[in-house]
């Protein structure tokens, strides 16, 4: 399960999202709301919302979020600021956990 904010998604597709469904059953796809009564209004796959939150991180707040083999680092130039360990390769939680991390970091008081 993906754990990241309306207030995270809206930042970095660019609209305001009011809710977020992940469906895990069908290839990675995280269903994403404007009105929660309708039809999602975008259904995008995990992959490639890990990708637009790094570079959302880079082109917003001049952060780099770098995946390794076990490990997801972000860099502020060559400081590391965080990160986070995990036992599989590539786990997409992770870069979004950090992305989230400079979201609460950067906009929340």
């Amino acid at each position: 399960m993906i754990s990241l904010s309306k207030e995270l998604l809206s930042e970095v597709l660019g609209f305001n999202v009011s809710h977020i469904e992940e469906c895990e059953h069908r290839d990675n796809i995280v269903g994403i709301w404007k009105d929660i009564n309708k039809s999602p209004i975008k259904e995008i796959n995990i992959h490639e919302l890990v990708h637009k939150c790094k570079k959302w991180a880079w082109n917003k707040l001049g952060y780099e979020i770098v995946q390794y083999i076990d490990v997801v680092k972000v860099f502020s130039g060559k400081r590391e600021l965080y990160e986070s360990v995990y036992d599989i390769d590539y786990d997409v939680n992770e870069v979004i956990k950090a992305a989230q991390w400079l979201y609460d970091k950067n906009f929340k008081a």
